[in-house]
């Protein structure tokens, strides 16, 4: 599904660094894997190092894919070194990670939903464009 999102995190300047995710980026999906496999700045960190993110899934997602579609391309795919259990499958021509001033700045028509992970406090929130609301 095309649920496009961004995935942000809290630099000590207040600034966010934040990558694009094109597919399953709603709560039930890329919120539920954020929230139940990055836990550590050092996990969302490297996640949002690859930029540009078409999805993230769990290994029995991936298994499917890999099972079933002949277009499956395993080169395209990314283990997590920080995070087991996640394959992280990118863009063709992914774009460096963005730097913000808020996660509402790229929220918008084609933007479904932001979330930001806040390493003060070790805790994911989500926006759909205006307030953060914990995950």
């Amino acid at each position: 599904m095309g649920t496009r999102a961004y995935i942000g995190i809290k630099n000590n300047n207040g600034t966010i660094t934040a990558a694009y995710n094109q597919c399953d980026g709603g709560l039930e999906s890329l919120g539920y894997l954020l929230r139940k496999h990055f836990k550590t700045e050092e996990q969302v960190r490297e996640l949002i190092s690859y930029g540009e993110i078409s999805s993230v899934q769990d290994m029995e997602t991936y298994e499917y894919c890999k099972n079933n579609f002949s277009s499956f391309n395993d080169s395209e795919w990314k283990d997590l070194q920080n995070t087991t259990g996640l394959k992280v499958h990118l863009m063709p021509y992914a774009e460096q990670p963005e730097e913000l001033n808020d996660i509402n700045d790229v929220m918008g028509c084609m933007i479904c939903y932001g979330y930001l992970f806040e390493p003060e406090e070790n805790k994911w929130y989500y926006t759909k464009g205006n307030e953060l609301k914990p995950l």
